[in-house]
């Protein structure tokens, strides 16, 4: 057994930790399962909890196949071949786990989020499964992540967007695809308030809109304001930089892919979506700043 005593200490253990989700693995892609804002949020535990106790992170299956964005018409299909790096010197290829001795690594990172002690299990794979937010205490950990999460894109540096203004830059993200079809995403006449006032009120400021809307959508394209420019890429990978990069961010709370952002961004957020998840991101996020109508 590796005892850890403290969030400082760090000794080289033979032990991994990993990504545990649903759908399967077939070859170089993950049929099912949840998003790549959901897996990164795991992704960042197991950042965390390589650097407090030396574990080995085994390298995620990030490409994905999702039938029901082509029928959808969605240009974002979860290939991202061009965007992630190989796994650096440290990391273990997904197919070799270190041990079939498997644990849940939660409650470990709460434990030495929180300065408890705890035993790493030599020869054991340490599994992140908990799809919800972070931990607050990880945010003390979010230049580490930021970092990792820079080094893992490949030439990061190409994807940026065009600001010749010198502008300050907002982006409004928007979900709507699934979040459309399962009844998640706001009512077009709240989300047309929301954008006009946006326009009235960050006068000073290049305004983007991020979404993934599809080209089906009619009646949301409609609403969007001429002032406000359309910046969605396509591809999922390329967007989330862009929405971590902005000077202000207004994101959808309840939308893991606009906490992921505005945790790596370290900008100040408005939160739009529904009352209870307002709060609950208001809350976690020091830089939030409440929006009124």
């Amino acid at each position: 057994m590796t005892e850890i005593k403290s969030q400082q200490t760090q000794q080289h253990c033979l032990a991994s930790v990993g990504i545990q989700v649903p759908g399967v693995d077939i070859g170089p892609f993950r049929i099912g399962g949840p998003g790549l804002a959901n897996l990164l949020w795991l992704w960042a535990k197991c950042i965390v909890f390589s650097h407090l106790t030396g574990a080995a992170i085994v390298w995620p299956q990030w490409n994905q196949l999702k039938p029901r964005s082509l029928l959808r018409g969605e240009r974002s299909m979860g290939w991202y071949w061009a965007f992630f790096t190989q796994p650096e010197t440290g990391y273990i290829p997904y197919r070799d786990r270190a041990s079939s001795q498997q644990a849940s690594g939660e409650l470990i990172l709460k434990n030495l989020l929180e300065g408890k002690e705890v035993n790493i299990q030599e020869g054991s794979h340490y599994i992140m499964s908990n799809l919800g937010g972070p931990f607050t205490s990880m945010f003390e950990y979010r230049h580490l992540i930021h970092d990792a999460w820079s080094k893992m894109i490949n030439k990061p540096e190409k994807y940026t967007f065009n600001n010749s203004l010198h502008f300050p830059v907002l982006a409004v993200h928007l979900r709507r695809g699934d979040f459309r079809i399962k009844g998640l995403s706001a009512d077009l006449k709240s989300t047309e308030k929301l954008l006009n006032k946006v326009c009235h009120d960050f006068t000073d400021y290049h305004i983007y809109l991020m979404t993934d809307a599809d080209a089906k959508d009619y009646s949301f394209w409609q609403i969007i304001p001429d002032r406000i420019e359309n910046a969605t890429t396509g591809n999922t990978v390329m967007d989330l930089l862009f929405l971590s990069r902005v000077d202000y961010l207004i994101g959808t709370a309840n939308s893991s892919y606009s906490r992921f952002a505005a945790f790596l961004g370290g900008m100040p957020v408005s939160w739009i979506g529904p009352e209870q998840d307002v709060y609950s991101m208001s809350k976690l996020y020091a830089k939030s700043v409440s929006l009124y109508f």
